[in-house]
């Protein structure tokens, strides 16, 4: 709810002031409460929110996922996004970052360089340019895989929706399913058996454009650990290669093709935060204001808070139809 200067400033009619609406944004984002935008908002959008009752990895296939990592991992994503607007971060650490936020248990979950002691996350800087970003997070890795294994295939649907704001079509009634666990594989690896199921007519279009995007991050498994071998001792086979003849092999060189993208993320991220921002869908007279954003965001090397003092002061947010 607004605070007490909020509700007085509105009274007097003084939010109207495009000065004024400055300084309590920023105000607002500098308060403790901020956080609730990276619950709420980011949680949603990304789906990290899944990490408080949804994602439910196999205890006997995943012992290491304690109730002290499963926080870790949801915390690890909120003071990362909190960190991102506050110290005006580029929209595009949460594509490709150097740093995370970790705590000695998730520092041994990703066996990570730096020695880190205690339960409070902290600022760490990464090595390993697989990690960084929200691709590298347990908590993306995680609720988007199954109890038992990975899933490319979810994987794929989320970059799609989640980071690109192009969602894949649902899947056709007669589409089958894939096994549960890919310990059962029948002499093939899980990827040999999901090749097989996308070679159906009525499948291939769309897993085209799906499984490369997941077979990037394959080498983390289904709770966010780095592998070298699948379940069953097999090699990991990340290579990819998206429509268009893009290759690529690894999760550095997934975000990298991200980065070149990158207005296509912004586009999608503004629209995301119009919606919550405005409590409702967003109509196609928004794209005005939206590339209007996209574009002065860019301009200041794509600044995270540009973009929330952008939307404040944009003609969706302050205004309302008659007709709503």
């Amino acid at each position: 709810m607004p605070d007490r200067e909020l509700f007085k400033l509105a009274d007097q009619g003084k939010l109207r002031d495009p000065k004024i609406l400055r300084e309590q944004t920023l105000r607002m984002i500098a308060d403790p409460k901020f956080t609730a935008l990276s619950r709420h908002f980011a949680g949603r959008w990304l789906e990290f929110d899944k990490m408080i009752d949804q994602v439910d990895p196999d205890p006997k296939r995943f012992p290491s996922f304690t109730p002290e990592l499963r926080r870790s991992m949801y915390y690890e994503s909120i003071e990362f996004f909190t960190h991102l607007i506050r110290e005006n971060r580029p929209l595009t650490d949460l594509i490709n970052s150097d740093y995370t936020f970790a705590n000695a248990t998730l520092a041994r979950h990703y066996q990570l360089k730096e020695p880190v002691t205690g339960n409070e996350l902290r600022k760490i800087k990464l090595h390993d340019p697989n990690r960084g970003g929200i691709l590298g997070m347990g908590s993306i890795l995680t609720a988007t895989s199954l109890p038992l294994r990975t899933s490319p295939v979810h994987r794929g649907v989320w970059i799609l929706d989640a980071m690109l704001g192009d969602p894949a079509p649902p899947p056709p009634p007669d589409a089958g399913e894939l096994p549960a666990d890919d310990t059962k594989a029948d002499g093939l690896t899980f990827r040999q058996q999901l090749d097989r199921h996308r070679t159906a007519k009525q499948c291939a279009s769309c897993h085209a454009r799906i499984d490369p995007l997941g077979f990037g991050l394959e080498n983390f498994d289904a709770i966010g650990r780095w592998r070298s071998k699948d379940a069953n001792g097999r090699p990991i086979d990340s290579s990819a290669t998206l429509p268009g003849d893009i290759t690529f092999s690894t999760p550095k060189e997934l975000k990298q093709l991200l980065l070149a993208g990158k207005d296509k993320f912004s586009a999608n991220m503004t629209r995301k935060l119009i919606s919550y921002a405005t409590g409702r869908g967003l109509e196609y007279y928004d794209e005005v204001t939206v590339n209007q954003i996209v574009t002065g965001i860019a301009k200041k090397n794509d600044s995270s808070r540009e973009l929330i003092l952008q939307i404040v002061s944009s003609r969706p947010f302050l205004n309302r139809s008659k007709t709503r």
